[in-house]
């Protein structure tokens, strides 16, 4: 995740966990970020419930990631791990 999140400057705006799982990454967005920036979408709603448990505070979304419903430039990055 280091290394990811080396490509990114400056941390800070709205970031999107594409695929977020179980939420594993999108925890540890939150080192970075504050709960009101991390946003995760995953197609699964049963990994999205677990997601909850890991990433407290962030959006976490049931979404296709082929056909996101978001405002045009609503995120600073999009991670997908």
């Amino acid at each position: 995740m280091e290394k990811l999140l080396m490509f990114i400057g400056e941390k800070k705006g709205n970031i999107l966990d594409v695929g977020c799982g179980l939420g594993a990454t999108t925890s540890y967005l939150l080192k970075y970020y504050s709960p009101a920036e991390v946003f995760g979408i995953n197609i699964s709603a049963k990994q999205l419930e677990r997601s909850t448990v890991n990433a407290p505070g962030c959006s976490l979304i049931c979404m296709d990631a082929v056909q996101m419903e978001f405002e045009d430039d609503f995120f600073d990055n999009i991670i997908c791990v």
